[in-house]
């Protein structure tokens, strides 16, 4: 009896040991696997929304970029009174807006250096920057032109998304693209700046200049809820090669891609060292136990034999 009642309390024992590893991992693999999951489905709709742009007719592809351009044209600089899309109003102007670039996302921006590949989005309103990146309505739209300026909102500092997160390693000099009705644009980072939300100025057009403001919120250590704005400007030249970046980037890129997963970020490593070491030591734990069990198995079995 008192042999039996060892063995139940071993058996707790190693229960209660690889409980509190398993749990011990979860808890702190669930961000990263929560956050990898949002991101393979944000890219995933980006991905979409390319391959819908390529069966559209070139007709009607034209058609929507001569309607967006006609909008441009016609958008007054003092449309954007909110950048941060706090109040946009459901009139016959934000209609017509809804209207041009139709669907579920307008366009695709990429940003290699970061691995950034989301869907671009109507409004920058919850809804649409719980999705991706939101087009600020008031801003010009993201097509391209002279004397036009479009502002691009993701979200950043969040646990189930990265979106934006390292928009704050963009470094001028370096580029982004953006797919929209069938074109790609190139711009190249010339600006980096963090204001406050009032200050309009920041996204306002530049005469003559293709301008196209990434924008995430921004809290300094110690202070309050900024903007940071990353502004490019529309080029047209082949980008020159960095090679640092270009082999950093291919190596996040096929490394994840094999698993069919967006690129790993950098506050996701030590997290997924210490929940896969939770993971490794509890499968040894319980390879460990199994070799005991079968070896005690062994010697009962003989001693039976001998008898």
């Amino acid at each position: 009896m008192q042999k039996a009642f060892s063995r139940l309390a071993e058996l707790l024992r190693r229960c209660v040991v690889l409980g509190l590893l398993l749990a011990g991992a979860f808890s702190v693999g669930q961000p990263v696997a929560e956050a990898v999951a949002n991101d393979r489905a944000t890219q995933q709709a980006a991905t979409t929304y390319a391959e819908s742009v390529r069966s559209l007719p070139a007709e009607q592809l034209s058609a929507e970029l001569a309607a967006a351009r006609a909008y441009n044209a016609a958008l007054s600089p003092r449309a954007l009174t909110d950048p941060w899309g706090a109040t946009v109003g459901a009139d016959t102007a934000h209609r017509t807006y809804l209207d041009t670039l139709p669907g579920p996302a307008m366009g695709r921006l990429r940003i290699p250096a970061i691995a950034v590949d989301m869907p671009i989005r109507h409004d920058a309103d919850e809804a649409s920057l719980a999705a991706g990146v939101g087009h600020m309505y008031g801003s010009s739209l993201p097509v391209g032109g002279p004397d036009t300026h479009a502002v691009l909102a993701a979200h950043s500092g969040m646990r189930s998304q990265t979106f934006f997160d390292r928009l704050p390693e963009l470094q001028p000099g370096q580029r982004f693209t953006i797919e929209v009705a069938g074109t790609t644009l190139t711009y190249q980072v010339d600006q980096i700046r963090v204001v406050e939300p009032t200050e309009l100025e920041a996204v306002g057009r530049v005469p003559g200049q293709d301008l196209v403001t990434l924008v995430t919120c921004y809290t300094p250590p110690g202070g309050h809820r900024e903007r940071m704005l990353v502004r490019g400007i529309r080029v047209t030249d082949p980008a020159p090669v960095d090679t640092e970046t270009v082999q950093a980037t291919a190596t996040a890129q096929t490394a994840a891609s094999m698993l069919g997963l967006p690129p790993v970020q950098d506050w996701m490593r030590p997290r997924l060292w210490i929940s896969g070491g939770a993971l490794a030591v509890a499968a040894l734990m319980l390879f460990g136990w199994l070799i005991t069990e079968i070896r005690r198995a062994h010697r009962l079995r003989n001693k039976e034999n001998s008898r």
